[in-house]
């Protein structure tokens, strides 16, 4: 199934963020709460955002619609809350 975002909506892919404590890793999914999203599709009055697909970002999690639990939802672009990058 192929979804596409209308209007200003994205379809972001569901992660988590890798956290380092005191030199243990603690892995995806172990913490629920620092969930971001890797932008797979852009809508058509999105795309004059400098979002652009693959970019990593934080979201508002009471704007988003989720399509499938835990893997893809759709968002506004008013409720990207920033772009970012990992440090490597």
């Amino acid at each position: 199934m192929r979804y596409i975002p209308l209007g200003n909506q994205l379809l972001l892919e569901l992660h988590t963020l890798e956290k380092k404590v005191g030199g243990i890793i603690i892995p995806d999914g172990a913490e629920k709460d620092v969930w971001y999203g890797v932008v797979l599709e852009i809508g058509m009055e999105a795309c004059k955002s400098i979002i652009k697909k693959g970019d990593k970002v934080f979201y508002n999690i009471y704007g988003a619609k989720e399509l499938e639990k835990n893997k893809l939802i759709v968002v506004g672009i008013s409720d990207i809350l920033c772009v970012f990058e990992e440090d490597e």
